[in-house]
């Protein structure tokens, strides 16, 4: 549970694949947490256990497919100081899209989970990596 919890605080996300179709999630949310002192007194960490999926398809071909968490399965993960049990479950919806296989991918051109695109800038004075996500 302390690496599910450190990436929970860490914001790490998750991405899987389904017939080249991206899908992305986070691992948890933390509620009450001060921006400046982190972890508090009232601050609590989840886990998203259950991932729910739906995945469109038309004439027997995959053309869309997302992931997401759900918050009345959410489970608390803060008191890691004591055994738990966690079970991991998925759930599958299939649905009609109107959308060609060819045209797939175009879902994706307005996605603003990850950015487009990302400019790197090193520095070896200061030994540091700057990331600059360009506006839209």
């Amino acid at each position: 549970m302390q690496k599910f919890k450190e990436g929970v605080h860490d914001s790490y996300y998750f991405e899987m694949l389904i017939e080249d179709l991206p899908m992305w999630g986070y691992l948890g949310e933390i509620e009450g947490e001060d921006i400046i002192m982190g972890e508090g007194e009232n601050s609590r960490t989840y886990l998203y256990p259950h991932l729910h999926f739906t995945i469109g398809t038309n004439q027997n071909k995959i053309v869309k497919a997302s992931v997401h968490t759900s918050e009345a399965r959410k489970v608390d993960i803060t008191d890691i100081t004591s055994s738990m049990t966690v079970h991991f479950t998925y759930s599958v919806e299939w649905t009609f899209e109107n959308l060609k296989h060819s045209d797939r991918h175009d879902t994706y051109v307005d996605n603003h989970f990850v950015p487009r695109q990302f400019n790197v800038q090193v520095s070896r004075s200061t030994k540091y990596i700057h990331l600059h996500y360009p506006q839209n």
